[in-house]
């Protein structure tokens, strides 16, 4: 059995308690949501939000980890609940075509994260903002000449 540590307490958790197989589960409903919005912006028809770990999330989350360069633009992690390995043979791949494909931009759009060009500009304007400020400060200090 697998334990990890909950929140802040000190008190050790069964991982398959947090994700059972088969059961529903607050934590699992919060994956299965967390699955439906990278399999929208990959194009893919969502799994049920259920809060039932099964084959249907877990077979999700491993195909976009496998196909996370093509829908994404980078390799990403969609990491499965330990009781997702217990059950290889359970695993179902999702089902494309419910959404446009939107990819990276998509994702980070539904998830409420900057993309990297947005990062970067706003990183220019705070730079530009900042040099203008200095400047501005050295001219205002400088010593006039009586």
């Amino acid at each position: 059995m697998s334990l990890g540590i909950l929140g802040r307490s000190l008190g050790a958790v069964s991982v398959d308690t947090k994700y059972p197989w088969g059961k529903s589960s607050r934590d699992t409903l919060a994956l299965q949501l967390a699955t439906n919005q990278a399999l929208q912006a990959a194009g893919y028809c969502p799994v049920p939000s259920s809060g039932i770990l099964d084959g249907v999330t877990c077979g999700a989350r491993n195909h976009l980890t496998i196909n996370s360069r093509e829908f994404f633009g980078a390799d990403m992690l969609f990491a499965n609940p330990p009781a997702c390995a217990a059950h290889p043979d359970d695993l179902i791949r999702p089902t494309p075509g419910c959404f446009e494909p939107t990819g990276n931009e998509g994702l980070m759009k539904l998830t409420g994260q900057r993309t990297p060009e947005q990062s970067r500009n706003w990183l220019l304007i705070g730079g530009t903002l900042g040099a203008a400020l200095a400047v501005f400060l050295a001219i205002r200090q400088r010593p006039t000449k009586a």
